[in-house]
This record gives structure tokens, sequence and C-alpha cells, in this order.
């Protein structure tokens, strides 16, 4: 039997794999530290592990952060070629203002070409996450 969910905490940031969709939650981001290369790093080998380097959906929980991560910090999840090749499409859930057009801007600046859609609701971005891995099976099977 394949497994289809598994979680792993790190520092502020929750990993979970669960039915072909990579959920992860940021509960806080302190705005005035600066996220290391080695979490970076960690972080990344989490999801590479969780996706077992498949094409994933992100379905990414800012809804209970506050803060904001570093240029650096954004740079390196848009532009590491681990993530690319894993991370199909994003959806965001965010409440805040602040958030949104944070999200928005990271995305136009860093990473306009992965579909993305930001959502208020955890129901509204699982449902984007799924038609992605719905469309993924059929065409790739």
């Amino acid at each position: 039997m394949a497994v289809t969910s598994q979680h792993i905490v790190l520092d502020k940031a929750e990993f979970q794999y669960d039915s072909g969709v990579l959920l992860i939650t940021f509960n806080t981001v302190e705005s005035d530290k600066v996220v290391s290369i080695p979490t970076l790093e960690r972080y990344a080998d989490t999801i590479v592990t969780l996706c077992n380097n498949k094409r994933t959906p992100f379905l990414i929980d800012v809804s209970e952060a506050w803060g904001s991560y570093s240029v650096a910090a954004a740079r390196y999840f848009a532009k590491s070629e681990r993530l690319f090749n894993v991370r199909l499409a994003d959806a965001f859930v965010a409440k805040e203002t602040r958030s949104v057009l944070s999200i928005r801007s990271f995305k136009r600046i860093y990473d306009p070409f992965t579909p993305y859609q930001i959502c208020n609701t955890y129901d509204e971005a699982r449902q984007f996450c799924d038609r992605y891995v719905a469309d993924y099976s059929r065409t790739f099977g």
C-alpha cells in the first residue's frame, strides 16, 4: 500500500504530503530574523523528499503567519532548481492584505511562470491543487 500522507515539522514551518498535494504551513515568520541558507536547504530537502521527486502542487498556508521572509529567502525558493523540478503550481491561503500583496510581489518578481492562486480558505486552495493533481495524472499517468 502506498503512503498517502506524511507530516514533518521544522522550526516555524510544517510540511505534509497528502494525496498528491504538498501542504506547507508557516506558523510564525519573524520579519526581523533572516532565515539561514542551511534552514532553507533543510526546507528544500524536506519538500523534495515528501514530493518523492514528483511534480506536485504546493498549498502554502500563511494565514497564521506574520512578517515576511527576506529577499534572499524568496529568491532561494523561487530559483532553486530542485524545487522548480517538483513544484507544479502554488495555492496560497492568505487572509491579510499585506500577505496578499507580498505574495503577488513575490510571484511577479521571482516566480512569474508557476501557476498560482491566492485563496481565502484552505478548502478553496485545496480545490485548486486537486485540479492540478487530476490534470497531471491524466496527462502523465
